[in-house]
């Protein structure tokens, strides 16, 4: 989700010092980086072994998609399909990294 909507933070944060950049259409940027971490939960399999992970993270980036492109007169539907979609890929994330600890492959700081 950081991902995704990073983009748009970024060029807000941009136009407060002063420098204008416009995204006439942000959707393809909304899917190109929820696609970027569906894959990576994907390509993750090895590691966590979770089925449930793969099924959050298609899922999630099916419902982000299809909110995309439904018709403008559907925008709540939409603004709730793109919601349930950013959680579900929360979610995968989440249960990847527990498996993956319970695995004993998560990343951990040394004391």
């Amino acid at each position: 989700m950081i991902a995704c909507y990073g983009v748009t933070a970024t060029f807000a944060i941009l136009s407060l010092v002063g420098i204008s950049v416009t995204l006439p259409y942000r959707a393809p940027y909304i899917i190109f980086f929820a696609a970027i971490a569906a894959i990576g939960l994907l390509f993750s399999y090895k590691q966590h072994r979770s089925r449930l992970v793969v099924l959050a993270a298609l899922a999630g980036l099916t419902l982000i998609v299809v909110s995309k492109f439904l018709a403008p007169g559907l925008k709540p539907v939409s603004i709730g399909m793109e919601a349930t979609g950013f959680l579900c890929m929360i979610t995968g994330n989440i249960l990847a990294w527990r498996a993956r600890k319970r695995n004993g492959m998560a990343c951990a700081i040394q004391r």
